[in-house]
């Protein structure tokens, strides 16, 4: 389970990014937003990667990692966008993290599953049954 901490890490940080993005929405137009999240986004990378490399870490590539890296950022790009979007609309954090998040695990299995060839067992159907139950439940719950 040496992957946890760097999941529950990931999840603060993400975390951290929705709320600064919550805070920002209306205040700057969305791509002007997105734009400055995906910019700043490379700096902390750019020292990671310099520090492995200058502490004797091989930075490995391959055109299918450069590939699927490029994908990968304009993904996170046009997600940005939709994020300010989706703030923008003045909908709450803690309704529109909890949707947001919830449907990622869904997709993100979805995709595992039908891309990948992932298999499935009985845990992963509760699990994604649980999680349509509780995104039916956040969307209709009253304030």
């Amino acid at each position: 389970m040496g992957w946890l901490i760097f999941t529950l890490l990931s999840a603060f940080f993400n975390s951290l990014m929705d709320f600064f993005t919550k805070l920002s929405s209306n205040k700057i137009h969305d791509g002007a937003g997105a734009t400055l999240v995906c910019f700043f986004a490379a700096i902390p990378t750019l020292i990671y990667s310099l520090a492995s490399k200058f502490g004797g870490q091989e930075i490995n590539t391959s055109k299918e990692g450069i590939l699927f890296s490029a994908l990968a950022g304009l993904t996170v790009g046009t997600a940005t966008i939709f994020a300010f979007k989706m703030f923008a609309t003045g909908v709450n954090l803690s309704m529109a993290v909890p949707v947001l998040r919830i449907s990622m695990i869904i997709i993100a299995c979805l995709i595992g599953v039908i891309f990948l060839k992932e298999t499935i067992s009985w845990k992963l159907v509760i699990g994604l049954l649980f999680s349509f139950l509780g995104l039916y439940l956040i969307v209709n719950a009253k304030a």
